[in-house]
């Protein structure tokens, strides 16, 4: 078997205001693998994406190896970071209005992908890549803004972006969080046909089952926190690796923000 691409040894993840968020931590993602690492709310998902991509902050203390193409990177130089990034180590974020400046247009922000690296991207590439990914009119559409643009088109435009350099390595964090099913499926499939390896971390189940038919070579894993102490304050959830066998789940609900109850009216005063 050829050596994984990512390879994490004993990640631990702690903060000084509390226990270790993870602890332990083992992870290998080989060339054209799809890993989807999936736990709930609090288990530290979004921390180990934090981690691999130097964004956590700095009272976090951080030990264990993240070997990304051979190179411990939780080591280097933040300047050799960034030049992994991109180029090498594409990132989807959880919220893409979040990813995008407002007042700039969806091209634009895809453009920064190829000026990042002091980069253009070539005549037509930005229309082509955004109509393989199920945008129609493309060439019109990236003049809008993204507040223009529905949640999973915006996703794509961010996988557009992810992988402009075709990068080894994607690194999805929830990329479907903000959708509904139908649409989730869809975003799903767009990152992983963009992608040649993908690391997946997500909170819901059904999607470890959608992610192993798009791909035959897709593994799953969780990150799972243990149960609490009878009555003791609730910590900071500490996460191990676990062994984990997806299931179907009954239905595709999808956890978004609750429906706002309807405001009551004041009668009318004579």
């Amino acid at each position: 078997m050829t050596a994984p691409l990512l390879r994490i040894r004993g990640l631990t993840v702690s903060y000084s205001s509390g226990p270790a968020v993870l602890d332990g931590l083992d992870l290998d993602v080989h060339p054209g693998e799809c890993l989807a690492l999936v736990g709930e709310s609090g288990c530290g998902k979004t921390t180990l994406a934090g981690a691999i991509l130097g964004l956590l902050p700095r009272h976090a203390t951080v030990t264990g190896t993240i070997d990304f193409l051979g190179n411990d990177i939780g080591r280097v130089s933040a300047k050799s970071r960034r030049a992994l990034l991109g180029q090498h180590l594409g990132y989807v974020a959880q919220d893409p209005y979040a990813a995008c400046d407002p007042i700039r247009t969806v091209r634009h922000h895809i453009k920064e992908a190829w000026r990042a690296h002091g980069a253009t991207a070539g005549p037509g590439v930005i229309e082509e890549r955004m109509t393989a990914l199920g945008i129609g009119a493309a060439a019109t559409r990236l003049r809008d803004r993204p507040h223009q643009w529905s949640g999973g088109m915006l996703q794509r435009a961010s996988i557009s972006a992810a992988t402009a350099f075709d990068p080894e390595l994607v690194l999805a964090d929830e990329p479907t969080s903000a959708l509904d099913a139908e649409l989730a499926d869809g975003v799903l499939h767009a990152v992983r046909r963009a992608s040649r390896s993908l690391l997946l971390i997500s909170h819901d189940l059904r999607l470890v089952e959608t992610t192993r038919t798009a791909s035959p070579s897709c593994a799953a894993a969780a990150l799972s926190r243990p149960a609490l102490p009878a009555r003791s304050p609730r910590p900071r959830a500490t996460s191990t690796p676990a062994s984990f066998s997806p299931r179907p789940t009954a239905s595709g609900r999808h956890r978004g923000r609750p429906p706002r109850r309807a405001a009551q009216r004041q009668p009318l005063r004579s």
